[in-house]
């Protein structure tokens, strides 16, 4: 009989399957590499996807944080605080 569930493994076992981080793992969760559901607030990945990463490979990791996107508004700046009293320096 064939079971209709594929076999899933925590970040923990995928991390070591894949001999990085368990950050790495959720990085590349959170820019799409890697596969993953989640079941009962629990992040799980399938076996079936950890052997077409390990067949594949990954891309490498972009390093440190992720750029702005063009157009984005700033939030605009504060009064200091002598302008919302409504004093001037002098």
């Amino acid at each position: 009989m064939v079971d209709a569930m594929p076999k899933l493994l925590t970040l923990d076992k995928v991390s070591e399957a894949l001999g990085c981080s368990i950050y790495s793992v959720r990085r590349y969760i959170a820019l799409g590499s890697i596969r993953a559901v989640n079941i009962a607030r629990r992040v799980m990945v399938s076996t079936a996807e950890v052997e077409r990463i390990q067949r594949e490979g990954l891309p490498s990791i972009p390093l440190g944080r992720p750029r702005k996107l063009e157009g984005a508004v700033a939030a605009p700046a504060r009064p200091s605080r002598a302008a919302q009293a409504g004093r001037t320096r002098g």
